[in-house]
């Protein structure tokens, strides 16, 4: 037997919202990366010397 869900119009749009403001996010970050000209970091991140592990920099 097969059971079909029906979708409500209300959950299609929150879906369309909610994709529409993670690309808008995501374009504000990438613009502001692109005019400070700096590499994306994380918040948690920090920079990593140059030879060095995650486990001799704790």
């Amino acid at each position: 037997m097969t059971t079909c869900v029906k979708i409500r119009s209300t959950e299609i749009d929150l879906k369309r919202k909610a994709y529409t403001a993670v690309a808008a996010k995501m374009a504000r970050v990438a613009y502001g990366l692109i005019k400070t000209e700096t590499d994306y970091r994380h918040f948690l991140q920090a920079a990593i010397p140059e030879g060095e592990s995650l486990r001799s920099c704790r």
